[in-house]
């Protein structure tokens, strides 16, 4: 009974996993009247105020009502604010109701008292899978698939494309432009046409740009998103071809045919594939997919589409070959595929942290704020000199459009304009401008390895053969190897042939290239039905035939082949993995005493060891082999020796390392590669100091296996200081010793808080971490800059980890592996060859971590510029205001013509060059700040306001003190202040000429170059556009021509005093000028250095 009135009455609802909490809601016939009543009372201001605010709409014309029976929602995430969805009603199939809403394309459906995600059950043990779904004579039944259809949705990705109109009425609505129309009325009653129709004219162009760049963008994301391929599946017993795959649901089968774009995720359940990965991950090479064993390989672990990507067809994707009549279990559609989360990880960006844009809204706030209190100061000051209430009005709101500048988050994104301009010059290509500003800030970067920080490819080293349990030397020569080893090596793999291209990894690929055999397909053969493919030696005289292949799985660190020996008629299992996981399988008699030390000679001088292993199948019949579990191959294995690879530092990536070290950012590698391996690579490129210890973390192993590992209990191989690439030959200078040590918050050991002393982390070690302490995970990642061993999710894991220490982490991969990394980053930066991937914000066709150091240079220099024009924009609204409140002081106004020169010739020019100043061309240890409210930039602002109104105030009382100073004349009651000669007098005019230095001084104060840009004298631009600035404003000053000064409402005077004052006031401009950059430039600077950090 409880729990039926807790059913009925429940109004709200969290999902946790997801960050939302659901309210219901159900319209009132009432309330809406009064709704629509109060709109129309007050003009449709407030329909407007409710667009803005959609929430207030909802408490307006709604009432909480129970989740059962709302016809409304509003959903409240976490971090990305509150929307209001409508609730559908509607029936499946099978007569049953369907009650859902949709959030950001997402369907939630209402299902046991509670609305979710409606999910197909996926996470399945893979004989589960085919056991509940796979029936290939019958497929998804036509009742079954109808009800599917009406729960997920059709299967399409369709991102709306707005109408002209409704965006031009959305960008009309906005605050921001609805402020400016309103200037624009004001200025035109005002009779300041000149200025009103070139800001009318400037608002509808960028009006105009936005509408049609937003609609392009819509329409280039729609064509990228949609995807309508006929397909041919199998429904109700009965193969059905060019049906249009929107209506693929979940549990559909479809076939896999060459040259098709999946139009879905599924899940290959027969036959294999070759895959074109590159639109989703931006890896270039094709990948073999195979299909999903009967067979549970590791228990009854469930599948993932995400750990098991080795059988998982990926929508929007392009099968390259299909192989062996493939076919696939569809599992996500539309937008619950991966296609379909990347576009909306595109429409709905993860919000970022910074707080550079949000703080921009904050700041016009504060001078919202100081412009009432000017439009008060407005009021009073003309209602004391007799002014008319109409003037008296437009004079006070003349200080609310002057103090609020509309175009200032406008001009704050010229630095970024032009930065990204750069970068497209340097092919690095940018989908997130945002992006542009946070890479400014970057404090910790992270990189993968391979492909990365080293080469692509590999280089064989050569065998290091073992028989008997015995090591012989090591052979480079492929055609010195004999025996099983070279059958492991041209059989123990995942690759095949396209057009005669070999496909697949590229370890792999290089070991069967090494051994010079030839590799052929004979699938679908009568005469080798058990066979995959046959691989040959080149004398064709030794023939191995494939019979079975267990993939390589990240989780096992391993993949082996059942392999038939036409020759001798007998079948071995091969194996190759991580040295560490091969040990564990092979038989404790085949493995040399001299293992560990061997492997360490070779992997603490950077190369890459494969181990190698075999166990013979004598019993086990040809017919048996396919049926056979993973399990029952990968034990009791003879070892076979290591196969070793070299990989390359790129040319440059040791400098570029230094340089980011230089400048004080944290370089981290994260890499899948072995420990020892990854700490090497990490020393040749001075990630960690080569002639200093590094202490290597690993997760203990307990010998009972009774017991089970402290949380925090983790090995270290203590004091591996090897002496620089010692000869292959060699043994290694130090030998690690272990120890097993309590790691423990309170009591850490010395070394850790040594910061000449590096670390270096295994994934399983960091796993344990993470289950454990997580104030002791916090300090280990804050020291540690070396991870090993890690999986894709256990990357993106670290870098959130790291985030939530208040550093902003950068991430640079290859676009494959690293997609979750690149992701979760701040500032993802893949190397990849196409222009744009949707697997990070920035891409670039350079295949060097250059690439990060001219991304960090551009952004620091974005923030830098969008921060001096954030605050020259302020401060020009500021300057003004200082001198219309001494102009308003003595009843006059500044001239028509006098704004116009303010805000068109002097102010445009100055903020767009100031964003062609390019990047310096190393990167400083300080850091821009990347808040605007903050101590140094409001105290340089403040500063600032104070140094104008002092030299404004006194240059004013300094002209009233003089003998032949002309006071304003007195004006007839309800008077205009623009009228009666009012604005062509001394002090307005000594007003007006001051401040037309004050714009100047302040830039040139603002126009900051080292350490983030170069020097000034570089923008010729801007350069020209100063010195011809300087000089008007100088011959303005001194001895402007008489139609010059009638035009421009000058006040004039033959007296000769008049002309000295003029002289003086252009001295004071000096001194000003000095007293503003001194401020600026060595004060704020101090500051500035003290709270980049």
């Amino acid at each position: 009974m409880e729990r039926e009135l807790q059913r009925i009455f429940n109004s709200e609802q969290t999902i946790s996993e997801e960050g939302l909490t659901i309210e219901g809601f159900r319209e009132s016939f009432f309330r809406k009247v009064g709704f629509y009543l109060l709109g129309f009372l007050t003009g449709g201001l407030f329909f407007l105020f409710v667009k803005w605010y959609p929430n207030v709409w909802l408490i307006c014309t709604h009432y909480k009502s129970p989740l059962s029976t709302c016809d409304s929602v509003r959903i409240t995430h976490v971090t990305e604010g509150v929307e209001v969805r409508k609730v559908h009603r509607s029936y499946l199939a099978d007569g049953s109701g369907l009650v859902f809403f949709e959030y950001r394309c997402l369907r939630y459906c209402w299902s046991r008292d509670s609305f979710s995600r409606p999910k197909f059950d996926i996470s399945l043990p893979y004989s589960e899978i085919h056991k509940r779904y796979v029936n290939l004579e019958k497929g998804l039944e036509q009742e079954r698939a109808d009800d599917a259809a009406g729960l997920f949705g059709y299967n399409s990705i369709v991102v709306p494309v707005r109408s002209y109109f409704h965006l031009i009425f959305n960008e009309v609505v906005h605050p921001f432009y609805l402020f400016q129309l309103a200037s624009v009325i004001l200025w035109m009653c005002d009779e300041y046409w000149v200025y009103a129709l070139c800001i009318l004219v400037m608002s509808i162009i960028s009006a105009g740009f936005s509408v049609v760049q937003t609609r392009r963008n819509m329409q280039s994301l729609n064509a990228m998103a949609r995807l309508h391929v006929q397909v041919e599946l199998m429904r109700s017993g009965k193969i059905k071809e060019n049906v249009p795959s929107d209506l693929l649901v979940p549990g559909d089968l479809i076939r896999i045919t060459t040259g098709m774009i999946m139009p879905c995720d599924a899940v290959l359940i027969k036959g294999s594939s070759v895959m074109n990965e590159s639109m989703l991950t931006g890896e270039s090479l094709p990948v073999l997919k195979s299909h999903l064993p009967r067979r549970d390989e590791h228990g009854a672990k469930p599948y993932s589409p995400e750990d098991d990507n080795r059988f998982t067809l990926y929508a929007g994707t392009t099968v390259v070959q299909s192989r062996n009549n493939a076919w696939a279990l569809v599992h996500g559609t539309g937008f619950s595929t991966s296609k379909g989360m990347l576009v909306r990880s595109i429409l709905y960006p993860k919000p970022t942290k910074f707080k550079f844009h949000r703080d921009s809204f904050r700041f016009l706030g504060f001078l919202f704020v100081v412009a009432i209190v000017g439009f008060i100061y407005a009021v009073i000051t003309f209602i004391q000199h007799g002014a008319s209430a109409v003037s008296i009005f437009k004079r006070g709101a003349d200080l609310i459009t002057i103090v609020v500048p509309p175009g200032l988050p406008v001009a704050m994104t010229i630095g970024t304009g032009f930065s990204m301009h750069r970068l497209k010059r340097e092919n690095i290509f940018c989908i997130s401008p945002v992006r542009v500003n946070v890479s400014g800030r970057v404090s910790v970067m992270c990189f993968d390895k391979t492909g990365t920080l080293t080469e692509e490819g590999l280089d064989v080293l050569g065998v290091h053969p073992s028989e008997n349990g015995t090591f012989s030397r090591m052979v480079e020569r492929s055609g010195d190897i004999l025996g099983k080893l070279l059958y492991a090596m041209t059989s123990c793999h995942s690759i095949t042939v396209l057009e005669d291209t070999f496909i697949g990894d590229t370890l792999e690929v290089k070991m069967f290239q090494y051994t010079r055999w030839s590799f052929e397909e004979v699938a679908e053969d009568p005469h080798h039905p058990h066979l995959l493919s046959v691989v040959r030696s080149p004398q064709k005289e030794q023939a191995l035939g494939i019979v079975k292949r267990f993939d390589f799985s990240s989780a096992l660190q391993r993949m082996s082949t059942i392999t038939y020996d036409m020759e001798e008629k007998s079948l071995v299992a091969f194996v190759k993995g991580s040295p560490e996981m091969i040990r564990q399988l092979c038989l404790p008699s085949t493995i040399p005493g001299e293992y560990t030390s061997i492997l360490s000679t070779y992997t603490n001088q950077g190369y890459r060891v494969i181990a190698m292993a075999y166990r013979p199948l004598d019993d086990m019949a040809l017919d048996d082999a396919e049926q056979t579990p993973r399990h029952e191959v990968e034990k009791e294995l003879r070892f076979l020796g290591f196969f070793i690879l070299q990989n390359k530092l790129k040319t440059d990536t040791a400098e570029y390392i230094g340089l980011l070290r230089d400048a004080d950012i944290r370089n981290i590698m994260v890499t899948g590669d072995n420990i020892l391996t990854a700490v090497n690579v990490s020393r040749q490129c001075n990630l960690l100091p080569p002639d200093r210890v590094a202490y290597i973390c690993d997760a203990v192993s307990p010998t009972d296996s009774s017991k089970s590992p402290s949380p925090n209990e983790i090995l270290l191989l203590s004091d591996l200081q090897c002496s620089p690439l010692a000869p292959i030959e060699g043994d290694i200078q130090m030998k690690p010793t272990q120890t097993v040590v309590a790691m423990d918050r309170s009591d850490l050991p010395d070394w850790f808080y040594d910061p000449s002393i590096g670390l270096a982390l295994t994934g399983a070690a960091y796993q344990v971490l993470c289950d454990g302490d997580a104030q002791l995970l916090a300090k280990v990642i804050l020291k540690a800059n070396v991870y090993a061993r890690m999986s894709p999710f256990q990357k993106a894991d670290l870098i959130e980890r790291l985030q939530d220490q208040n550093l902003v982490v950068g991430m640079c991969g290859d676009g494959a592996n690293d997609c979750g990394a690149l992701k979760a980053a701040d500032v993802g930066l893949s190397l990849s060859e196409a222009e744009a991937s949707v697997a990070a914000p920035f891409t670039s066709k350079s295949p060097t971590i250059r690439s990060v150091h001219t991304l960090l240079r551009e952004g620091r220099c974005a923030l830098v510029t969008s921060t001096q024009i954030f605050k020259f924009i302020a401060m020009y609204s500021l300057i003004q205001f200082a001198t219309l409140l001494i102009v308003y002081s003595f009843g006059s106004v500044l001239g028509d013509f006098q704004f116009l020169y303010q805000d068109l010739v002097l102010i445009i020019p100055l903020v767009f060059f100031m964003g062609k100043t390019e990047p310096s061309k190393r990167l400083s240890k300080a850091r821009p700040i990347g808040s605007l409210i903050s101590i140094p930039i409001i105290s340089s602002i403040l500063g600032q306001v104070a140094i104008v109104f002092f030299f404004g105030v006194g240059m004013y009382l300094y002209l009233r003190g003089q003998d032949w100073y002309r006071p304003p004349p007195e004006l007839p009651p309800n008077h205009d202040p623009k009228e009666g000669g009012n604005i062509e007098l001394m002090a307005t005019t000594s007003a007006f000429l001051l401040s037309n230095f004050q714009y100047l001084a302040v830039f040139t104060a603002y126009s900051i170059s080292k350490p983030f840009r170069k020097s000034v004298f570089t923008n010729v631009y801007l350069l020209v556009s100063l010195v011809v600035l300087l000089a008007i404003n100088v011959y303005i000053t001194i001895w402007p021509a008489r139609s010059l000064e009638v035009f421009m409402q000058m006040g004039h005077d033959e007296n000769e005093l008049w002309l000295s004052y003029r002289v003086t006031l252009l001295v004071v401009a000096a001194v000003q000028w000095g007293v503003v950059w001194f401020y600026e430039r060595v004060i704020i600077l101090l500051l500035a250095n003290r709270f980049s950090k």
